[in-house]
C-alpha cells in the first residue's frame, strides 16, 4: 500500500545563520551581559515535548533527499530503508518504515528557491530507528535520528486508511557521491581508504537551529590516518585541531579505520559549543565503507529528528 501523506511543517533550508559566541574581555562589565540565547538550554531539565491523547499508531517523516551540486539534483537509483536501530543488517524483511515515492518540494537554498525530491516515510510512532541510504556511485549511508520519533508539536493528520499520523519535518540529507570524497581527499593530499569509515554531523543549538563555531571531537581517535573536517562555505576543509563548524553546523571525521573483520564499531562524537561548553555526547555504531550522518545536540536521545 502506498500512502501520500503532504508535510505540515515548513521544512528547514540547507543554510541558516547559526549561533554566536560570547562576548570576550577582561573581567568588568562584559560578564554581565546575557548568555547567548542559542544555549541558554544548557544545564536545565530537558524540554517538555507534547503527550498526544489518544497517542497516534504512526509517525510521517517528510525530508528532501538530494545531492547538494550546483543546481541540487535528484539522486538517480536512490534506496531508501528505515530500519530499528537494533537492525544491523539494514534493510531487510524487518524495515519500519513505508517509504513513499518522492514528490516535487520547492525550497530555498542559500537565497535560491530550488526544487528537490520530499521523501515520506511512515513509521510508528516512537521508534527508534534510522534510514539506510544507497545508490549506485555514492558511499553507502546511514542517518540517524537519534531518539524515538515523536510529534515536536503536536499536530496530527488523518491517514487515507483512517489512522492518525503525526507529522515530523527533517532537515535535507545530502548523501555523498564517491567521486565528491575521492576529491576531498585528494585535495587535503591524502588517499580516502573506502573501506573506512565517515562521520558527518549537523550542529543544532538550543533553539533546534544549525549552530556555527562549534567544534566536534572523536573517540577512540588512535589512528594517525583520521582527518577531521568542516565546512567553509560549500567546501569542505581539512584542519587538525578540528576548524569550527560554519553557517551550515556540518563538521566530522574521515578515514576512520575499523579492524578487520568487524562489521561495526561504537565511537563518541562530542560537542561544544562557541564558548566551549560540551554540549552533547553522541555514541555512533559507525560501519566500514559507510557514510554516518546525523545530528548532534542538547537533549540527544530525548527525540529523534
Amino acid at each position: 500500500m502506498r500512502w501520500h501523506v503532504p508535510a505540515l511543517a515548513a521544512l528547514a533550508s540547507a543554510c541558516l545563520l547559526g549561533c554566536s559566541g560570547y562576548a570576550s574581555g577582561a573581567d568588568t562589565a562584559q560578564q554581565f551581559l546575557p548568555a547567548d540565547p542559542a544555549w541558554t538550554c544548557l544545564g536545565q531539565p530537558p524540554p517538555s515535548l507534547p503527550v498526544l491523547s489518544p497517542i497516534p499508531k504512526y509517525i510521517v517523516y517528510a525530508v528532501p533527499i538530494f545531492d547538494y551540486a550546483n543546481p541540487p539534483t535528484a539522486i538517480p537509483g536512490l534506496s531508501v530503508a528505515a530500519c530499528q536501530v537494533s537492525d544491523t543488517n539494514c534493510p531487510t524483511a524487518n524495515e519500519v518504515g513505508l517509504v513513499q515515492p518522492p514528490m516535487p518540494y520547492m525550497t530555498t537554498i542559500g537565497g535560491v528557491p530550488v526544487t528537490v525530491p520530499l521523501y515520506q516515510i511512515v513509521m510508528p510512532y516512537g521508534v527508534d530507528a534510522y534510514l539506510r541510504l544507497s545508490a549506485p556511485g555514492y558511499v553507502t549511508g546511514e542517518y540517524l535520528f537519534g531518539g524515538p520519533l515523536v510529534s515536536l508539536d503536536g499536530k496530527t493528520i488523518v491517514l487515507p486508511t483512517g489512522e492518525s499520523a503525526a507529522v515530523l519535518s527533517g532537515l535535507p540529507i545530502t548523501p555523498l557521491a564517491e567521486a565528491d570524497a575521492d576529491r576531498f581527499a585528494n585535495g587535503i593530499g591524502v588517499t580516502r581508504d573506502p573501506n573506512a569509515a565517515i562521520i558527518a554531523m549537523r550542529t543544532i543549538d538550543c533553539n533546534g537551529e544549525l549552530a556555527a563555531d562549534c567544534t566536534l571531537s572523536l573517540s577512540p581517535a588512535d589512528s594517525p590516518n583520521i582527518v577531521p573536517f568542516a565546512t567553509d562555505g560549500i567546501r569542505a576543509l581539512s584542519t587538525n585541531p578540528p576548524k569550527p563548524t560554519d553557517a551550515s553546523g556540518y563538521a566530522g571525521f574521515a578515514n576512520i579505520p575499523l579492524k578487520s573483520g568487524l562489521k561495526n564499531f561504537n565511537v563518541t562524537v562530542q560537542g561544544k559549543n562557541p564558548a566551549g561548553v560540551v554540549f552533547s555526547n553522541a555514541t555512533l555504531e559507525i560501519r566500514p565503507g559507510f557514510l554516518t550522518t546525523g545530528q548532534i545536540r542538547p537533549s540527544l536521545g530525548l527525540y529523534g529528528r
